[in-house]
């Protein structure tokens, strides 16, 4: 039997060795990196605001696995019913070996950086994950973004067209997929992370992890968490003619909230872009300051006359 470690047990928290414990007994799990937390916050009560913050601590993990598991380690931990959270990514061993993505930037900040909380003892890396080239990747994320965001707006007019017919359920859909493409398209500008995920509560859970402003935004209070809820619900349902109440909520506050959602999303990606472009630009004019004082070196130098 393969001996098993938790080398930062001591200096993490109960909570997460509790999760680590859980996950370890899943005979396919051969190492669980801790790359992300989300601070506990106390519920604000007042009769002059319905606004809150989290009241739970989030964990983000990053769980190797010898082979691909169903149902999910993400399924696993949420039927424990924690009281914190707990947003799972895994990816299998042999996935992790292709040579496709030795220069894969989330995969390089969790293996570089993140804490190690637990592994198989015998287990050799999958391989050496690097940064990919700033230039490259920035020109990648701004061409992801834009295809999600294309897509994210062509549901938004659909979902318009469909309240103007009185499809307030299709409208609902499509808001769905809106807000779900720029939660995914703000993964990858922001973490290089590209997840086959759908369920809208867990994406904008796992956003939380590089800004608290779409949480903050699309959960930040009890009525804009009921109309996550509605949308949710609206993507869950079965068939196309079954009873959807909105109850006393009118279809326009869905989309008031998803088109702000979408000006945050732009705003936060753009300045992403600024920020990443100026750094680039600083780091050619230090080469070229560089190179011309190498230059410079050389031509003082007696020995090269």
């Amino acid at each position: 039997m393969k001996s098993r470690i938790n080398p930062n047990e001591n200096n993490a928290s109960a909570e997460l060795n509790q999760l680590v414990h859980l996950l370890a007994q899943q005979s396919a799990v051969l190492q669980i990196y801790h790359f992300a937390s989300l601070g506990r916050a106390e519920k604000l009560k007042s009769v002059f605001s319905d606004k809150h913050k989290l009241v739970k601590r989030v964990y983000y993990l990053f769980v190797v696995t010898e082979c691909d598991t169903r149902p999910s380690l993400q399924l696993l931990v949420e039927e424990q019913n924690f009281p914190f959270m707990v947003m799972v990514s895994q990816q299998s061993y042999a996935e992790l070996q292709k040579p496709q993505l030795v220069s894969n930037g989330f995969l390089a900040k969790v293996f570089n950086t993140a804490k190690l909380l637990y592994t198989v003892t015998d287990v050799e890396a999958a391989q050496v994950f690097r940064q990919p080239n700033p230039k490259k990747a920035l020109a990648k994320a701004i061409v992801h973004w834009r295809n999600r965001t294309t897509m994210a707006t062509g549901f938004m007019v659909a979902a318009e067209q469909a309240v103007e017919h009185g499809h307030e359920r299709v409208a609902l859909f499509l808001m769905h997929h809106a807000t779900e493409q720029l939660c995914a398209g703000m993964l990858y500008v922001f973490t290089g992370q590209q997840l086959a995920e759908k369920r809208l509560h867990r994406l904008i859970y796992r956003c939380a992890c590089f800004s608290t402003q779409p949480l903050q935004h699309l959960l930040g209070c009890s009525e804009n968490e009921m109309l996550i809820q509605l949308l949710e619900k609206s993507i869950q349902m079965d068939r196309v003619n079954e009873v959807f109440d909105l109850g006393d909520r009118s279809i326009y506050r869905f989309l008031e909230l998803i088109e702000s959602f979408m000006v945050l999303a732009k705003t936060l990606c753009e300045n992403n872009f600024r920020e990443r472009q100026l750094e680039l630009d600083e780091k050619q004019v230090q080469e070229k300051c560089m190179e011309a004082s190498t230059h410079d070196g050389m031509s003082s130098d007696p020995t090269q006359e």
